[in-house]
């Protein structure tokens, strides 16, 4: 997970970040592989009614074969079994790529939190979706 945090984000999230999340038991990961390749994670906590997507990572060989896409549909999923109706994100205001493949899957942006990220303080936009029973 920390390569491809690395070689993902500017500001990756530190080892003890990681480490602070495999061994907590309110955060969730779930990772995406190409045979036993790690293509990207997903990482998550649970509250209330509430879903929060803390990050999401695609390794850059793996982009555009709809990983992201997969990682939310399940976590979206098991979210709903859960009894969460609402799922929230931040996101860079810079990474439109992102922001596209979050409304795709049915989130919209909330509101603008100014100089969230450390670092480079660039704003984060806020965005939510209603979770949904699956179709399958």
């Amino acid at each position: 997970m920390l390569r491809i945090e690395h070689r993902c984000f500017e500001h990756p999230w530190s080892r003890q970040s990681f480490d602070a999340i495999i061994t907590e038991k309110t955060f969730f990961s779930l990772g995406a592989f190409s045979q036993k390749t790690l293509a990207g994670y997903l990482i998550w906590s649970e509250a209330a009614d509430e879903l929060h997507i803390l990050n999401i990572a695609v390794d850059p060989s793996f982009r555009n074969q709809g990983v992201a896409s997969l990682l939310l549909e399940e976590v979206h999923q098991g979210a709903y079994k859960n009894g969460r109706r609402f799922s929230f994100l931040e996101v860079r205001e810079s990474n439109e790529s992102a922001q596209r493949v979050y409304e795709r899957k049915g989130y919209r942006k909330v509101t603008k939190r100014l100089n969230y990220y450390e670092g480079d303080q660039e704003d984060a936009i806020l965005m939510m979706a209603k979770l949904k029973k699956s179709k399958k």
